[in-house]
């Protein structure tokens, strides 16, 4: 599994923060490694896109990377909320077994070592936001390898790939557009026939559009 950094503020606003990289507790002194940290989790917060915007546990996805806001009951010395920050990368279908089970345990050492809640119901919330951003990341992932390897002038490192899911959405508006083009055609294909003589050859996809017409006889 690739190594995951953690973040959490002090809740006295004053002092050392928390942080811990691939499990290990970081010191003060350790400055590259803190800069990593604050690094990765600044740069998903600001250039993801949130998924998930409801406490007690928000998750913000950018490119392959993951980003976990865990929310407890305690408050800073201000009243504000200090969450646990966590992010890593999604991983693939091989190596997806036990990998909440190992992000939820690296959650829960850190807090134990810094003092701060995790309880069981946070651990079982973790664990489903967790699945349901993977399945979801596959799925949309599943969806774009599949268009770029039907749409042969688009590159693996064109800007597509870095954007999956803006193209995922464009992909189902136009979809959506031609099947209301292909509506309204058919209501005005029926509509110029409306007035024939013959006008029963039409009549199963007028019965479909205009429930019950006024037939010609």
């Amino acid at each position: 599994m690739s190594k995951l950094r953690l973040f959490v503020q002090n809740l006295e606003n004053r002092g050392y923060n928390h942080y811990s990289l691939d499990g290990k507790l970081l010191r003060p002194e350790q400055d590259s490694e803190i800069n990593e940290v604050l690094n990765s989790v600044l740069r998903i917060k600001n250039q993801g896109r949130k998924i998930v915007d409801v406490l007690p546990v928000k998750v913000t996805i950018f490119e392959s990377e993951f980003l976990l806001e865990v929310y407890t009951d305690e408050l800073d010395n201000a009243g504000r909320y200090s969450p646990i920050s966590c992010s890593g990368i999604l991983p693939n279908k091989d190596s997806f077994e036990g990998w909440r089970e190992e992000v939820v345990a690296q959650i829960e050492t850190f807090a134990r070592e810094v003092n701060r809640k995790f309880p069981e119901k946070l651990k079982n919330e973790v664990c489903e936001k967790l699945e349901w951003v993977y399945d979801k990341h596959e799925y949309i992932s599943d969806v774009t390898s599949w268009l770029i390897q039907k749409i042969p002038f688009l590159d693996r490192d064109s800007p597509f790939k870095k954007n999956q899911f803006l193209y995922f959405l464009l992909l189902i508006v136009i979809l959506l557009a031609a099947v209301f083009i292909v509506i309204k055609v058919m209501q005005w294909h029926c509509s110029n026939y409306y007035e024939l003589d013959d006008f029963k050859q039409q009549s199963l996809i007028c019965d479909y559009l205009y429930y019950k017409p006024k037939y010609s006889n």
